[in-house]
């Protein structure tokens, strides 16, 4: 039994290397390195340095004299709200939110400022203080890396690059995903 086990497995592994899972890595901006973003922090500091961190990641360059693109931050907000509570009126469950406003400019020209938002939600139990305040760190900080994806998805690809500062184009908040 455990022989015809261990061969299903090898089976089973070699063929889905053989026909793939169809999971791709993320192409760098197609500039590459020759792209320039410099991040104008007007009052955003903790979107901020997850931005930084995302395009490095992405191997586009944030040093440089005269900058492709500017990413415009500003508006950053932090929000825990209580959602719900329990039977014994303890908090019971509280959403996280981070907001955060981004406006680009490429040359002379500058786009509308757009709202980024990301929310989770989380329960919390008094019998598990500790547990409970390193979830939320590590929410607040999943939170961060997520604004930054979409801003960079947003404005520094191929399509968008094009458009970025362009007044015809109007982008709604519900379109950015």
């Amino acid at each position: 039994m455990h022989i015809r086990t261990l061969s299903f497995c090898l089976a089973a592994v070699a063929s889905l290397s053989l026909t793939g899972c169809g999971f791709h890595l993320l192409e760098p901006y197609p500039a590459g390195k020759t792209l320039t973003v410099q991040i104008v922090n007007q009052s955003a500091p903790l979107i901020s340095n997850s931005l930084t961190q995302e395009l490095q990641l992405r191997e586009i360059n944030t040093h440089g004299q005269s900058p492709d693109v500017e990413l415009m931050l500003r508006g950053e907000r932090v929000d825990n709200r209580l959602l719900a509570i329990d039977s014994e009126l303890r908090a019971a469950e509280y959403q996280l939110e981070h907001t955060v406003e981004v406006s680009a400019k490429k040359g002379d020209k500058r786009g509308d400022w757009l709202v980024f938002t990301a929310i989770r939600d989380y329960t919390y139990d008094e019998s598990n203080v500790l547990g409970k305040s390193q979830e939320q760190l590590l929410i607040r900080q999943t939170l961060r890396e997520e604004l930054a994806q979409r801003i960079v998805e947003r404005y520094l690809y191929p399509v968008q690059v094009a458009l970025l500062a362009s007044p015809a184009v109007k982008v709604t908040p519900e379109s950015q995903n």
